[in-house]
C-alpha cells in the first residue's frame, strides 16, 4: 500500500458542509516565537485543538512533528487601482 494511503487526518466540520483541518496560528500567549521556543508549537496545537474539539491534549507526552505549513503573504495595498 502506498504510504500516502496510510495518512489519516482529523477534520473539523462547520455547519453541514464546511470541512477544515484542526489547528491555527501561533499566538504570543502560547509562549516565545516558535523559531526560538519549540514548545510554543506544542502549546499552539494543544490550544487550537481544545478550541475546536473541547478535548485537552495537554497530557500528551509524545509528539511527532511531520508537517509545518507556513503562509507567506504579500503585504496588502490600501490603495485601489482603477
Amino acid at each position: 500500500q502506498h504510504p500516502s494511503l496510510k495518512l489519516q487526518f482529523l477534520m473539523g466540520l462547520k455547519g453541514k458542509a464546511d470541512v477544515f483541518l484542526i489547528g491555527g496560528p501561533w499566538d504570543p500567549r502560547d509562549g516565545g516565537h516558535p523559531e526560538r521556543d519549540p514548545g510554543a508549537l506544542l502549546r499552539t496545537a494543544t490550544r487550537t485543538f481544545m478550541e475546536a474539539t473541547g478535548l485537552d491534549l495537554s497530557g500528551c507526552t509524545q509528539w511527532v512533528r511531520f508537517m509545518e505549513v507556513v503562509y507567506r503573504r504579500s503585504p496588502s495595498s490600501s490603495s485601489s487601482s482603477s
